[in-house]
């Protein structure tokens, strides 16, 4: 397993699972607003230099996703100042996610910030090694 690191801002925490220059992959917890409950989300965000980048329908239905891709959206962007040289450029990355907030998932939503659950570290372990993977079958 790849060195798991939290950044603490209430009432939201980030583990960054694993990166590199094509994907990384992060599993947020964050409260509810209200009691102790808490919601847990496995991201990846996939850069333009993934082999997959141009299929993003491939990812979102194939990937390892816990009960399914639950969010899909396109993020763009420039330097605040606007393309100066010719090294800048405009970037696009895919963000997917999943949360674990179904029909089954009630037990997810006692889990506090001090830890990640197994179930939720393995989903994320599962779709680095899916997004590593040199032949994904399509």
């Amino acid at each position: 397993m790849n060195e798991v690191r939290w950044t603490k801002k209430e009432p939201r925490r980030t583990w960054k699972v694993y990166g590199d220059k094509t994907f990384f992959v992060e599993v947020v917890c964050w409260n509810k607003g209200y009691a102790d409950e808490w919601a847990w989300n496995v991201y990846a965000y996939v850069y333009e230099t993934h082999r997959h980048f141009d299929k993003p329908e491939f990812i979102k239905d194939h990937a390892p996703w816990h009960y399914g891709c639950t969010l899909d959206q396109k993020e763009t962007s420039e330097p605040a100042m606007g393309i100066e040289y010719d090294w800048q450029k405009k970037y696009t990355t895919y963000k997917f996610g999943s949360d674990y907030a179904h029909y089954r998932d009630a037990y997810f939503a006692t889990c506090g910030p001090d830890s990640i659950p197994g179930s939720v570290i393995q989903d994320a372990e599962a779709l680095v090694e899916w997004l590593k993977a040199d032949e994904v079958a399509e």
